[in-house]
This record gives structure tokens, sequence and C-alpha cells, in this order.
């Protein structure tokens, strides 16, 4: 009988299976909650392509109508639905559930609504649609991942209270990332949008 310290011991020297189950028993609870969050997500937007190919895309207007219609409450609205309600599954005894969802169906919308501007427009309508979510794409989407991670742990420790982990502090930094989010979605973003599409145009415009 052969003993070890690390990993735990094992008998007459089979090592192979513990060894594996001690990495994934000291493998980061946020790395797997992250992973799993990511191809929830991943799977979303596969999904969001595939309904808007078979439910048809969007009508050929409309980055005429987005680009003259963003307004920095709609955009405001846009980037908090996510993240707000990623925030309130912390404080939800059964919120760590429903986190993997939600990135699911976070997925499904970006996935779907720039598979439906291809559809409709052509891969420069998708480009297009691209540039004016890029804001959510480049800070919401990699915020998410972060706050998802504190809310599936907050989630699993309600209703008791961790003194490294501020909800306040959190808080603060979650609608910072929003209304950044935001602004830079209503003014940069859709900047970019109208000079791509004066320069370039979509198919079908």
């Amino acid at each position: 009988m052969v003993y070890h310290t690390r990993p735990p011991h094992t008998i007459y020297g089979v090592s192979a299976l513990t060894k594996a189950f001690y990495a994934i028993r000291k493998k980061p609870a946020g790395l797997r909650t992250n992973s799993l969050n990511f191809l929830l997500f991943v799977t979303g937007a596969v999904f969001g392509c595939l309904f808007s190919r078979f439910f048809g895309g969007m009508s050929t207007s409309e980055p005429e109508a987005v680009l003259s219609g963003g307004s920095f409450l709609s955009s405001l609205l846009g980037c908090g639905r996510f993240l707000s309600l990623l925030y309130l599954l912390a404080f939800i005894p059964g919120g760590a559930v429903l986190v993997p969802p939600l990135f699911g169906a976070e997925g499904a919308f970006l996935g779907g609504a720039i598979s439906a501007a291809a559809l409709a427009l052509g891969v420069r309508g998708a480009v297009l649609f691209s540039v004016l979510l890029l804001f959510r794409l480049l800070l919401v989407v990699p915020y998410g991942f972060l706050l998802g991670s504190w809310s599936v742990g907050q989630s699993l420790r309600f209703p008791e209270r961790s003194a490294r982990q501020n909800p306040a502090l959190i808080l603060l930094l979650t609608v910072c990332v929003i209304l950044a989010a935001a602004f830079l979605e209503c003014t940069v973003a859709h900047w970019l949008g109208g000079i791509y599409y004066l320069k370039f145009g979509v198919c079908g415009v």
C-alpha cells in the first residue's frame, strides 16, 4: 500500500484516476462557472442564428431607423438588462441555477440580431450591426462573465454575508459599466455605424 500526500493516497500504485479527481477538485470554481456560462452563451448564439435563419430576418429599412433613432435611454436599457439581472440573481437562493440560462438568452439575442442582419442585408449589414453593438460585445459581455461568477458564488452562500465581496461596491461598478457602455453605444458606436453606413452602405437598402 502506497501513500502520498499530494495527490491523496492511492492503493497499490493506482494513481491515474485519483490524480484526475484531484485536479478537478483543485480547479477554481470561478473558472468552472465561467466555462459553463461561456458554453451556454455560445450555444445561445448558435440557436439565435438558427432561429433567425428559419423565421426570417429584419426589414431592409431597419438600419436607417436604428441609426437615426438611437437614444441614451434605449442604449441604457439594452446594456443594463443583462447586467442588472445578473446582479439581482446574486440575492436569490436559486439564482445560481438561472445565471447560465441567462447567458444563453443573451447569446441568442446577440447572435440572432447579427444573423438576422446578415440574412436580410448581407455581410455588410452584419458588420454594421456588429459596429452598433460594439460596446455590448467589448464591455457588457466580458464584464458579465465576471459578474456572473460573482453572482453564482453569492447566490450559493445567500443569505450569508462575505466581508471580501461588498455588494454595494459591485453594484457601483456594475452601474458604471452600464452607463459607460450605454453612453459609448449611443455616441461613438452610432457615429462609427453612420460612417460605415455612408461609406459602404448595406445590401438591399
